[in-house]
């Protein structure tokens, strides 16, 4: 296949993940997980994985900017290379997408894992704040509540899948520096083009990390 026609295919799902050459063990077993799940489903022609990987040459901001440029999927996230994501996540998204009438995201859960064993539960919403807010102890799926992990809410953050045209042409800009700072700059900026129809999918689909020594997530944590 060509360059060009490979510029021209479109897929359901473009799959962003920023990296480093020093980090290449971690982001492989990553990819590693996700190309399976494809396999599994045949979906190689449905779901685009785009790997930005350099030797801290390039601010992860021109990273991600760069990747939402090349994203020819009909949604689009960014996993960032410390993360993970549950074992039927493509199936799941690939179930969803075509009954998400074009929404301009579609949301589902995080399992956050943070410093000292700390676990919680996030549910993204266009009509949450920006900020997690505490909501409760988290139902599990037979209706029982778990008083182990707490639940809260925020807006739909950048490993949610947004539709591509609605943010490709989101960029990350210069305005604030820090790691910690690209990902709100860039939602900041999404909020600017009004989103205003959500898909929610109330399973726990990708999983925050925080907890690993190795972690350098950008997730707003």
């Amino acid at each position: 296949m060509t360059e060009e026609s490979i510029a021209k295919k479109e897929y359901q799902l473009s799959i962003l993940i920023p990296s480093l050459t020093e980090r290449i063990d971690v982001v492989s077993k990553l990819i590693k997980h996700i190309q399976t799940q494809i396999d599994d489903c045949k979906a190689n022609e449905k779901v685009q994985i785009i790997v930005s990987m350099d030797n801290r040459s390039v601010p992860l901001k021109d990273k991600r900017n760069k990747a939402q440029k090349r994203a020819r999927g009909k949604y689009l996230c960014h996993i960032d290379d410390d993360d993970w994501v549950s074992d039927n996540f493509i199936k799941v998204l690939l179930e969803h997408i075509p009954k998400a009438n074009d929404a301009d995201v579609i949301c589902y859960n995080q399992l956050a894992k943070l410093d000292k064993g700390k676990q919680i539960i996030v549910k993204p919403s266009l009509n949450a704040p920006l900020d997690l807010q505490p909501r409760g102890n988290h139902v599990n799926a037979d209706g029982t509540v778990n008083d182990q992990i707490p639940e809260y809410i925020r807006v739909p953050w950048q490993w949610s899948c947004w539709r591509t045209e609605l943010v490709r042409d989101v960029c990350r800009s210069d305005s604030n520096s820090g790691i910690k700072c690209e990902d709100i700059n860039w939602l900041q900026r999404v909020f600017l083009e009004n989103p205003s129809s959500q898909y929610i999918i109330d399973e726990t689909l990708h999983i925050f990390n925080g907890d690993r020594e190795d972690c350098e997530s950008a997730c707003g944590w």
